[in-house]
């Protein structure tokens, strides 16, 4: 099998169509792998590390996977960061898995002997490399460790609005009901969906206003370096994809809760809410999420991800957990 090495920014930006592609045959089709994704990320929050992506092909130029990473000169990691990425994994054709994990267990042994690190952050747990590389690891001259850092609930969505209140445990009926009447009480509540790029753009910055206003931990999420415009980089592509929409709550003429989703394949993911801290007792966030979840189930979506965290409210709407992994890789026989 064949090694192609990306380095350069400007080769990485020319794959965006061979690697979305690539990404829709794969079994690892995730919002969080595709080319806007990544470019995004890079450009704004990679920081000092270089960039490493590995295309892994077969004899007949025919690609069998892809590995997007990065390294510091020390170690070696996927190209994404625990705030933003809540996914990642290598991308390969289901049905040669095992000879992608082979050849790139043998390229780790070959060409990073001054990396002594290797982490690779988010993964699912459904993904084979929790599996095949812990099991070949130790034949290539890695020890491993496999531990569980986050989980996401993910919400089964059914056929029917009938069938998803059915299917909540009474008490979490009794309590969104409660919420849903407390809050639809205020005069003048209405929601407001945004998806064209024009009208996206202006929107994510009032996002992040209302997000900096939350607490000291927001304020300093949104100060980090590149953060603000990473964030507009991706919604403007993704907008442009059909990929992303914000459904804004107003009270009379005030923004009082936004929710900013991903919608992708036959999922919907609930990316991030901002709220007005003066309309906490009313739940605005939880009332744009029951909405959400209602239109999810009128477009026949299969799923709802509230992505990482064991937040409460989550598994109030019948979410259950799905354990989320990060695997490294260091030289030496395996001791597990």
């Amino acid at each position: 099998m064949k090694v192609d090495l990306i380095t350069e920014f400007d080769r990485f930006l020319g794959l965006a169509e061979e690697w979305n592609a690539f990404l829709n045959v794969s079994g690892q089709d995730l919002v969080f792998l595709t080319h806007e994704w990544f470019s995004s990320w890079w450009e704004f929050l990679s920081g000092n590390n270089n960039l490493e992506v590995l295309l892994f092909k077969d004899d007949q130029d025919h690609m069998i996977g892809i590995a997007p990473l990065m390294t510091d000169g020390r170690s070696l990691r996927f190209m994404a960061s625990h705030e933003v990425t809540d996914y990642c994994d290598f991308i390969f054709l289901q049905d040669k898995k095992e000879e992608f994990y082979k050849s790139l267990l043998r390229y780790f042994r070959e060409n990073y002997l001054d990396q002594t690190h290797m982490e690779f952050i988010n993964i699912r747990s459904s993904s084979p490399t929790c599996v095949l590389v812990p099991e070949m690891a130790s034949k290539y001259g890695f020890s491993h460790s496999l531990r569980e850092t986050e989980v996401t609930p993910v919400l089964s969505i059914p056929s029917t609005y009938k069938d998803y209140i059915n299917g909540l445990k009474r008490k979490n009926r009794h309590e969104l009901r409660r919420k849903l009447r407390r809050i639809e009480g205020l005069d003048g509540i209405k929601i407001k969906k945004i998806t064209e790029t024009r009208h996206l753009l202006p929107a994510i910055e009032g996002f992040i206003s209302l997000h900096q206003k939350s607490g000291p931990e927001k304020l300093a999420f949104w100060t980090t370096e590149g953060m603000p415009d990473f964030f507009r980089k991706v919604v403007h592509r993704f907008s442009e994809k059909g990929w992303v929409e914000m459904d804004v709550l107003f009270f009379e003429d005030s923004i009082i809760s936004a929710l900013l989703s991903f919608l992708y394949g036959n999922e919907v993911l609930f990316y991030n809410v901002a709220y007005d801290l003066e309309y906490a007792s009313f739940s605005p966030g939880f009332y744009l999420f029951h909405s959400s979840i209602v239109e999810a189930i009128s477009r026949g979506k299969s799923h709802v991800d509230f992505l990482r965290g064991r937040e409460k409210y989550k598994y109030d709407f019948g979410a259950k957990e799905c354990k989320i992994y990060s695997l490294i890789l260091k030289r030496g026989e395996s001791s597990e």
